[in-house]
């Protein structure tokens, strides 16, 4: 029986200014220590060198095997401070 594992992570979000222009300056004073931190739990669907792609939820099909997912968002790897693993893979009951 095929599993997804549950894991969380803890991640840098991206900024963005609301401004149209800037200078230089006031941008790198403006940046400087202000990623918000994020804390995401879901299904692990992938990995690779640039992302983590995660699922918000999962469908079996007559088999107990995943076959859809639903609410799928990928993080870029370098913005993940940390991983870890939940409470193991799920296994559907019936």
């Amino acid at each position: 029986m095929k599993t997804l594992d549950i894991v969380y992570v803890i991640w840098r979000d991206a900024l963005g200014s609301p401004l149209p222009w800037e200078s230089i300056d006031d941008v790198e004073k403006d940046v400087r220590g202000k990623w918000d931190t994020i804390e995401t739990v879901g299904y692990f669907v992938y990995k690779d060198k640039r992302y983590l792609t995660l699922a918000q939820s999962i469908q079996f099909n007559k088999l107990s095997e995943p076959c859809n997912l639903s609410g799928v968002f990928s993080i870029p790897t370098g913005c993940i401070i940390k991983m870890g693993e939940v409470s193991g893979p799920i296994k559907r009951s019936t």
